[in-house]
């Protein structure tokens, strides 16, 4: 998702913060280890 949006632009910032919730959900129901999976750093 930061590929194509700035780390600053309100939508890259949702996006990034339900994908990480998602993740949390997703592994805690399949009894997954979970990861950090989405990335922070921003494309400037």
């Amino acid at each position: 998702m930061l590929a194509i949006g700035r780390s600053k632009d309100p939508f890259v910032e949702l996006m990034v913060e339900l994908a990480n919730e998602y993740d949390k959900k997703f592994c805690v129901a399949f009894s997954m280890k979970q990861k950090n999976r989405v990335s922070i750093e921003a494309v400037e």
